[in-house]
């Protein structure tokens, strides 16, 4: 985030979206679910390189693709835990809202803030949650994936 914008100490403890790499650390061992989180990666990786060539009107377009691709997966990423795991559905699906909401406000301010900072935050707060929240629940659940194979995502 550029300087003075960032309301997170903590942000200096864990990677930064301009550290962000795909690796084991973002592996939750669901398939689906981890071609969704290396899209959303990508998607941000991509965005981050457009800032030197061709910032403008595209740029917050892209922007915006991250984030409806992130509500996407988020529904993906429901309907799964809902089939293999609904006892914390709720919690998990709260977490989504939450995040969605901030990111819908900030959206909306988008005229007030730099596209670098929109970006920044919106890419703050999908890695995050993959990193904390995603490997929390969805770990455990692929250690038992193979006690219920007839789980699907909608892809």
């Amino acid at each position: 985030m550029a300087a003075g914008t960032s309301c997170d100490d903590s942000a200096t403890t864990r990677p930064t979206v301009r550290d962000i790499r795909w690796g084991p650390h973002l592996v939750s061992g669901i398939p689906l679910v981890d071609q969704q989180h290396q899209r959303i990666v990508a998607l941000a990786q991509d965005i981050q390189r457009l800032f030197g060539e061709r910032p403008g009107p595209g740029l917050l377009a892209d922007i915006k693709a991250l984030i409806d691709y992130t509500r996407y997966h988020f529904v993906s990423e429901e309907h799964y835990i809902a089939q293999v795991a609904p006892e914390k559905l709720e919690a998990h699906a709260a977490e989504h809202r939450r995040l969605v909401g901030l990111v819908e406000a900030l959206w909306e301010d988008r005229q007030s803030v730099t596209a670098e900072v929109l970006f920044d935050t919106v890419a703050d707060w999908v890695l995050t949650h993959i990193t904390r929240d995603d490997m929390a629940a969805l770990r455990p659940l692929a250690a038992s994936m193979n006690l219920r194979d007839s789980a699907t995502i909608p892809s």
